[in-house]
Formats: structure tokens, C-alpha cells, sequence
């Protein structure tokens, strides 16, 4: 699915807040591959496994001058309890969207969350994620996931290592 088809989706084009925040002039959308199913398996939780209607219906990237922003729209195949997405799945979407701010691929070294709420679903929700520090190719980024207006759900902060270009020697 490209980004162009998931700003489109009318999971996030139903929510009023979903369609300021695409229209905003400063937000961008960020092309990604990560939903892509690639034949070395790479990108596979988000490219297949969380890739359906019942997981992730749709899911896009955004950048702000500020902050680097997911919407998520999660179907009931998430779920640990009845119809609240499970702690791990929270987690992951923290860790791709924190992961994203960095701008390049990088690796996750850790990565600390606590949960404010149980995330309800079906439902759509906003990750919001920046740098806080950088020092050659480590990244310290915080962030949050929440509803889109302002409920937040979980909050991280992390490490990521920004991946060494070229063979090792």
C-alpha cells in the first residue's frame, strides 16, 4: 500500500483530527517501505504479519518541522485483553515511529515505555516521536502514542544506533 493510498484510507480520512493534520501545510508524508514484503524477509512484522485488516488496517508516516508522526489504524487482531491491543504491539509501534525520527535505518538499543492506558481497538492512533540528542551515530528520541486529541496512551524514550555504511574491514 503506498503512503499516497494510506492518507486516503477512511479510517484516517473519517477522523476530523487525522484530516487537519494531513492537510497542514507543514506536514509532509514520508514514503516508506517498511509495508512492503521484501523477498530477504527484512520489514516482515509490519510488511505481512501486521499487514491485514484485522492488524494494522493502515499505517503512515508524517513529518512535522518538529517531530516525526505515525498514524495507526488497528483492526482486533492486536488485541491481548478483549478489544485492548496488546502491551507488545504498543511497543512496537513506539519503536517504529521512534525509530522513523532518526531518518536513516538504525537499530533499536533500548528502548523504555510506560503504559498510561489500555489502547482500545479497533481504533486509529497518533505516534508522535523527535530527536532529543545526537552523537555521531547514536539518537536519543522520546515519544509518545495517543488518540489525536490530546489522550495519551504510552510514552518512550530510546536509543538507536544508526547503521554503519559499507563491509566491515
Amino acid at each position: 500500500m503506498s503512503a499516497t493510498h494510506s492518507a486516503q484510507h477512511p479510517d484516517f480520512a473519517n477522523l476530523p483530527w487525522c484530516r487537519e493534520l494531513l492537510s497542514s501545510p507543514t506536514t509532509t508524508v514520508v514514503e516508506t517501505t517498511a509495508r512492503i514484503t521484501k523477498s530477504n524477509t527484512e520489514d516482515s512484522l509490519f510488511g505481512t504479519t501486521f499487514h491485514t485488516p484485522d492488524t494494522i488496517r493502515a499505517y503512515l508516516i508524517l513529518r512535522t518541522p518538529t517531530e516525526t508522526l505515525t498514524l495507526v489504524s488497528l483492526g482486533n487482531g492486536v488485541n491481548g485483553h478483549a478489544n485492548v491491543a496488546h502491551g507488545g504491539v504498543v511497543v512496537t509501534i513506539l519503536d517504529e515511529t521512534l525509530g522513523a525520527a532518526v531518518g536513516y535505518p538504525s537499530f533499536t538499543a533500548y528502548l523504555n515505555t510506560s503504559f498510561k492506558k489500555p489502547v482500545v481497538t479497533p481504533g486509529v492512533l497518533l505516534c508522535r516521536a523527535s530527536v532529543t540528542r545526537s552523537e555521531r551515530r547514536k539518537y536519543w528520541v522520546s515519544g509518545t502514542l495517543e488518540d489525536g486529541c490530546g489522550t495519551v496512551f504510552a510514552e518512550a524514550e530510546g536509543l538507536f544506533i544508526g547503521v554503519k555504511e559499507g563491509p566491515k574491514l
